[in-house]
């Protein structure tokens, strides 16, 4: 057990994320916070994709937004690849036009 390194331990280097990466993860961060404050908090089990879904059919005139964003998060959290300044300059245009946009209220039947 001695020749055990901690993964943990204090002093250890964390890896240093790319600015894109960055970029991503925050307007992904910001839309679940947008939907969480509208009534429609992504559940734990949830996959990016079955949220997708799930708000896709309260808003579908956002869908193609709405699936921009959910496609660029999970390339780039799960895959190996960083967004391009297009597809960067097209998911802050995405993001802004879903804030615009208020969510149905939620109807228990």
């Amino acid at each position: 057990l001695l020749g055990l390194r901690l993964p943990f331990r204090v002093g250890a280097k964390t890896r240093a994320v790319f600015p894109e990466v960055v970029s991503v993860r925050q307007i992904y961060r910001q839309l679940l916070r947008w939907a969480a404050t509208g009534g429609y908090p992504r559940h734990i089990s949830e996959t990016p994709q079955e949220y997708f879904y799930a708000l896709a059919d309260l808003l579908p005139e956002l869908q193609e937004d709405l699936d921009f964003i959910t496609h660029q998060y999970v390339r780039t959290r799960y895959g190996a690849s960083l967004p391009t300044e297009d597809e960067l300059h097209q998911l802050r245009r995405s993001w802004h036009n879903v804030k615009q946009n208020h969510l149905k209220e939620r109807r228990e039947i």
